[in-house]
């Protein structure tokens, strides 16, 4: 899914709705249009994205007014290892990240002002599976116990192969 600014919105719903319906898919991808840059143009933000100069100031300081819960498996810590790497290459990317410990936590204390803020697992751990994030009663709960903080903007989940063996109900 792709997010667009500007008039491009309906190009990119466009496009996306004919190339399921040409691979026989029902499913329609929807991308919601959001302010214009300050250029006038539009920006694209995608998979394809790769200059990240187009970003504007602007929208970075917004993303580091964020606080993110963030729970995922072994592929999911490459969205942590992505970020530190464009941290990096440029402090404009500075994030503040902070693992799950025992229990959820009561500040943000341990995030630098100024910067994106992640919060690393599901307490007690940070290697998340489907169960102990949404699937079953306890992992719906450990991850309402985060919620109830009331600390977070987003709270998200990323995997490996473990929506491949389960069933459509779960």
């Amino acid at each position: 899914m792709s997010k667009s600014i500007g008039n491009r919105s309906a190009q990119a719903r466009s496009t996306s709705t004919n190339a399921a319906q040409e691979a026989g898919s029902s499913q329609t991808s929807v991308t919601a249009p959001a302010a214009p840059n300050a250029a006038g143009g539009a920006i694209i933000i995608d998979h394809n994205a790769t200059d990240l100069s187009k970003i504007p100031d602007y929208w970075l300081g917004k993303a580091k007014e964020l606080a993110i819960h963030y729970a995922h498996t072994s592929h999911g810590s490459q969205l942590i290892s992505g970020i530190g790497a464009l941290e990096d290459q440029n402090p404009k990317y500075a994030f503040s990240l902070f693992h799950a410990g025992s229990t959820p936590p009561s500040s943000l204390s341990a995030c630098a002002s100024g910067t994106l803020c992640v919060y690393d697992g599901n307490p007690p751990e940070t290697y998340i599976n489907p169960d102990d994030y949404w699937s079953t009663t306890g992992g719906i709960n450990r991850t309402k116990s985060v919620a109830d903080t009331g600390l977070f903007d987003y709270s998200m989940w990323s995997w490996c192969g473990q929506q491949s063996s389960n069933s459509t109900e779960t």
